[in-house]
């Protein structure tokens, strides 16, 4: 009995090594993954900025599509950041079997500096609005992936109704499964 006892414990603790290792491995690739991409898209912005002139900074504050244009300017280095709410697990109504887990996050720029703190004190009640938006949706339209855009548009402006501190400029899915 004590031999038996003594294999568990050899081999939970190789189990445990394996996967502590695995883990150390994917941080490992994925820093690795971000920094060349990160350079990379340092690398497009620059040679967009150097082959097309200068635009003026007049832009309206909301309800204004962003040409591609628009997007080469930004300076996502400098000038942006992103808050991730993290994942949001909802029940998609009349699909009893299927659930959505979406992991958002939302774009807003470093010159807002009090909206960070202002999104983490409202964590809550954004994650709430978007449990209801999502729960709202059939299983058809979440599996739809030419409404994502018009999703995204829909939560940009109803977080951004609720800020006082800054706007979000973007919303981001970094994962969107459905289950």
């Amino acid at each position: 009995m004590a031999e038996k006892s003594s294999n568990n414990k050899s081999l939970i603790i190789i189990v445990a090594v394996v996967v502590i290792l695995q883990m150390v491995f994917t941080f490992v690739f994925m820093t690795f993954i971000l920094k060349k991409n990160n350079a990379a898209v340092q690398q497009v912005v620059q040679n967009s900025d150097e082959s097309q002139p200068k635009k003026s900074s007049k832009k309206s504050k909301r309800k204004k599509k962003r040409s591609s244009d628009e997007e080469d300017d930004k300076d996502y280095i400098n000038d942006y950041s992103v808050y991730s709410l993290g994942d949001i697990v909802v029940n998609i109504p009349g699909a009893e079997t299927h659930y959505l887990v979406v992991t958002v996050a939302f774009e807003y720029q470093l010159k807002d500096k009090k909206l960070p703190d202002e999104l983490k004190n409202k964590d809550v009640l954004i994650k709430d609005k978007l449990n209801s938006y999502f729960a709202a949706k059939t299983l058809e339209d979440l599996q739809d992936i030419t409404k994502r855009e018009k999703m995204k548009e829909d939560i940009l402006d109803e977080v951004n109704q609720m800020l006082l501190e800054g706007e979000i400029t973007k919303v981001l899915f970094a994962q969107f499964v459905i289950q």
